[in-house]
Parts: structure tokens; sequence; C-alpha cells
């Protein structure tokens, strides 16, 4: 599972151990960056379906919009400053920085992957499924830095939360870039919901293959 787990998060990720989270002695399989951007992803996505608001089409105000625009500021300038070899936020940081800015990007865009998926405007009902699933989610990232848990269970539950988080952000892209295009006839709605999550599946296979292929070079 653990190398499962790392060749998956190897389609996006460098997966550096100095760059990583560590848990129980093991590096996380995605950077901290990483692992705090992804399940922000999860967070924003079922927060927005807890309120019913997944299936919103309008975009926030112009003030909103900056203010999601500021923690992407703010993770770009501490980007920068590492190469210059100033490191202000540790891995500790850039994974704070990186779940709000998966957050964010996900409170953004979702209005434009609601209108791929749901042509018609919509009022979704909120999702006690969806709250349940964030409370997980809260509980579980807040178990894995108690260190009286056992820390394969919590390597594992974290490395579970980013990958589902990442599976669910190239489902979103694919979303938005290619099911309204390839399939853009209002009859095949139901085959580019289809068309996503089919396209992630195959698209994190080939690049895991293709960064093990490196990787043996």
């Amino acid at each position: 599972m653990h190398s499962l787990l790392e060749a998956m998060a190897g389609a996006a990720c460098h997966g550096l151990d100095a760059r990583s989270l560590c848990i129980a002695g093991c590096s996380l399989p995605f950077c901290a960056r990483c692992t705090g951007l992804y399940i922000g992803v999860a967070a924003a996505a079922l927060a927005l379906a807890a309120a019913g608001r997944l299936r919103r089409r309008a975009l926030p105000p112009p003030a909103v919009i900056a203010a999601l625009g500021v923690p992407w500021a703010l993770s770009g300038g501490a980007w920068l400053l590492e190469f210059g070899g100033i490191d202000v936020a540790g891995n500790a940081g850039r994974a704070v920085l990186g779940f709000a800015c998966g957050a964010s990007a996900t409170v953004l865009l979702a209005p434009l992957w609601a209108r791929v998926l749901w042509p018609e405007e919509a009022q979704g009902r909120c999702s006690r499924g969806a709250a349940a699933g964030l409370v997980a989610l809260a509980a579980a990232v807040g178990l894995s830095a108690v260190g009286g848990i056992d820390g394969t269970a919590r390597y594992y539950t974290v490395s579970a939360a980013a990958m589902a988080g990442f599976s669910l952000a190239v489902v979103a892209v694919n979303a938005l870039l290619f099911a309204g295009v390839v399939l853009p006839a209002g009859r095949l709605l139901w085959a580019r919901r289809a068309f996503a999550p089919c396209a992630a599946a195959a698209e994190i296979a080939a690049l895991s293959a293709l960064h093990g292929w490196l990787r043996a070079l």
C-alpha cells in the first residue's frame, strides 16, 4: 500500500523527503505543500456540499475573489524566497499555506465546475453525508498530530485524505477542460459526468507509470 500511494503521488508531486511531513518515521507520499493543498480541496468540496452550495453557478463577489487570492500570493512569495535559500515557512507552514490555497481554489472554481456538470441553475440541498465527511476529515487530520495513536494508522489516514483531494482535483480539472468540449451535447450529460472520473483514473495511472519509469532510469 505504501508503494502504491507513493506511485500515485508521483503523478503530481516531487515527493522529496526534505520537503515532506513525517509521521512515525515515514515521509508522506505528497510533499508538505501538496498534502495541505489536496486536503484543502477535499475539505472545501465537502463544506460546499454540506452547505448545499456545490451546484451554485454564481461566482463570488469581487471582494471575496480578492480574498481567495491572498493565500496564493503568500504561498507564491514563500516559494520565491525559497529560491534565494530563505525558508520562511518550513514544512508545517507550507502545509498550512497549501491547505488555504486548495480550499480557496475549490471555492473559486466550484461555480465553473457546476456550469459544466449542471447546465441549469440549481440550488443544491444541504448534505448531511458531506457534513459528516467533513467532520471525519477534520478529526483524521487532527488525530494525525497525536503521538499516542498508532503511527501507521496516522500515516495512511493523512495520505488517504490527500489522495482523495488529489483525485477530486483531477476530476474537476477534467470536467472544466475536457468534458464540455469532448462531449458537448446536452443529451450526453450523464456521459460527461462519467468521462471526468474515468479520464482522471487513466491520467493518474499513466503519470504514475511514467514517474516510476523515470525514477528507474
